[in-house]
């Protein structure tokens, strides 16, 4: 990924209340699989009660990593490669 393109988007993403752009992603695919609406409108904002239920997701999905119990793959090719394994 460019580093302009994700600096700026994570940028974006912590103004909105996210801690990462793994966060984001991940709500928007939960969404999406659910069939709930996903905007990618202007107007985006994510209610304090969602940010700190995020804040506590993405806490928790750190330690997992950092535990050896959820896997983090650094690149779109290394996660192919490990979903493909």
């Amino acid at each position: 990924m460019d580093k302009k393109l994700k600096a700026r988007s994570l940028k974006r993403a912590k103004d909105l209340g996210f801690n990462s752009l793994q966060d984001l992603v991940r709500v928007l695919l939960s969404s999406f699989a659910d069939n709930r609406r996903v905007s990618f409108g202007d107007e985006v904002e994510v209610s304090i009660e969602a940010a700190r239920r995020l804040d506590g997701l993405a806490d928790d999905l750190d330690k997992a990593v950092k535990g050896g119990s959820a896997y983090q793959a650094e690149s779109v090719e290394e996660l192919m490669a490990h979903l493909e394994a």
